[in-house]
């Protein structure tokens, strides 16, 4: 399957398509921008529209941000997680459905 986002004044639209290979019930997309600055975009794909739940680690592996979906509509899910009250640095995101987790790095550059 593939995603494709179009953002207004888009510097960079080569990078607008992600495609990925559907094999489980949940597939996480790459979080972008990133680096961010106020907001980073979540995409996934969750088959049979279960929960998810996101958090948000700083690089010492303190949780600061929670968020849970319930529940999700069955194929492509998009959130925009508002970041503009975290620090510049590295963080950690973290997707979780049944179990099942992906983790991604980001950063905040402003």
């Amino acid at each position: 399957a593939c995603a494709e986002i179009n953002v207004n004044a888009d510097n960079y639209k080569y990078d607008n398509r992600e495609c990925v290979n559907v094999v489980d019930e949940f597939t996480s997309l790459t979080p972008y921008p990133n680096p961010a600055q106020d907001v980073v975009t979540i995409e996934w794909i969750n088959v049979l529209g279960q929960a998810m739940d996101v958090n948000i680690f700083d690089a010492a592996g303190k949780l600061i941000l929670s968020r849970s979906y319930t529940p999700t509509r069955e194929g492509l899910n998009q959130v925009m997680l508002d970041v503009s009250q975290l620090y510049t640095g590295l963080y950690f995101i973290s997707y979780s459905v049944e179990g099942k987790t992906e983790n991604f790095k980001f950063s905040i550059v402003r």
